[in-house]
């Protein structure tokens, strides 16, 4: 790109991460995009990160302008938050230590972003398991290669975020920094980059959904998302639903169709991971998680429409775990246990509007 328009940070939060940090900096130092202030913020790594990113600006001749901060550990939002307050210039993207991006992948965001004038360019990516597999990710045919405005949009595309078609990786996307106002701030939850984009977007005009692969996600089979059981998974759901029909209430004008999608994708995250904790932990951990949200669960199911999930590609492909459960299996909890039968009616309407059974 001969004429590069302005100055674009990269943003990396860094934790622990010495054996990948030198491939993600080479590849932000490689970029063909020159106009690049790189922040690398170490969130109190008790490994050699710090040092490895330290020998790598000490090294580096390129015209690129390297800065390295180092704070107590307070987790990847609030890393985030600080390479925001850090950030020195009109567009900020941030990408995962363990992650690397293709050589362009800046200046075709930036020649997206001139094109169009748009507040996100959002790119596609792929899952990045060892150097011999890498699946590249399959984006949205709807949104492929197209500018959509939001105020024309009658908010689907935060229905679709809220149906899982829209994968929100904040490392997908480059970003206009001033729509991120203290109101839009990352925050400490489970899947903080869904709960930051769909705050933004009620404070976006328009977004470009590239289709080239440009970012490789690397998936770290041993790292800490592996870890955790299906009952936290379950309880961090049910945290989810609660803050995203908060995000509605304050800034999508308390809007009821997208609190009713927010229930129906929780009703069916709530069967899924009952489903693994039944095939992980037995029946009788089962009935005690299902006791214990009993109440919850029927608050829910008070505002839903199953429809819902016909428009959630999430939900067809997740139909994996539905199916897994066996029938009699399930009719004999049933019947020895005697919950209410909102729990049998909801894996009928799922099966049933999925029509694979």
């Amino acid at each position: 790109m001969k004429n590069e328009p302005y100055w674009i940070t990269v943003g990396v939060p860094m934790y622990n991460s010495e054996k990948y940090i030198e491939r993600c900096i080479n590849s932000i130092i490689n970029q063909t995009y020159q106009n690049i202030e790189i922040i690398i913020v170490n969130d109190g790594s008790t490994d050699d990160s710090m040092s490895i990113a330290n020998t790598l600006n000490k090294n580096y001749t390129g015209n690129k302008k390297i800065k390295i901060f180092s704070k107590n550990n307070e987790g990847v939002s609030k890393t985030r938050n600080y390479i925001i307050n850090k950030s020195t210039c009109e567009f900020i993207y941030f990408i995962d230590s363990d992650d690397w991006l293709e050589n362009d992948a800046i200046e075709k965001l930036v020649e997206l972003q001139c094109k169009y004038n748009c507040d996100i360019v959002k790119m596609n990516y792929s899952y990045d398991y060892n150097e011999n597999k890498s699946v590249e990710a399959k984006l949205y045919s709807k949104y492929k290669n197209k500018l959509i405005k939001i105020n024309q949009d009658e908010n689907n595309i935060t229905k679709d975020i809220i149906y899982g078609n829209i994968v929100s990786y904040i490392c997908t996307m480059l970003i206009r920094k001033n729509i991120i106002t203290t109101n839009f701030l990352f925050e400490d939850y489970h899947q903080e980059d869904k709960i930051f984009l769909i705050k933004i977007l009620s404070n976006v005009k328009t977004i470009f959904f590239y289709s080239k692969n440009l970012y490789h996600y690397y998936i770290n089979e041993n790292g800490i998302m592996h870890k955790h059981t299906f009952e936290y998974y379950l309880k961090q759901d049910i945290t989810l639903h609660n803050k995203i029909n908060n995000i509605i209430k304050e800034f999508y004008n308390n809007d009821i169709e997208l609190q009713i999608i927010n229930n129906t994708m929780t009703l069916y995250f709530i069967e899924r991971n009952l489903f693994n904790i039944y095939k992980a932990d037995g029946k009788d951990k089962l009935f005690e998680i299902y006791g214990d949200i009993k109440k919850y669960w029927n608050e829910i199911c008070l505002n839903v429409d199953f429809n819902c999930l016909k428009n959630s590609n999430y939900a067809k492909k997740g139909d994996y775990y539905i199916k897994l459960w066996k029938k009699e299996d399930f009719v004999k909890i049933i019947k020895n246990y005697n919950r209410e039968l909102k729990f049998e009616n909801l894996k009928g309407k799922i099966k049933h509007l999925l029509g694979k059974y």
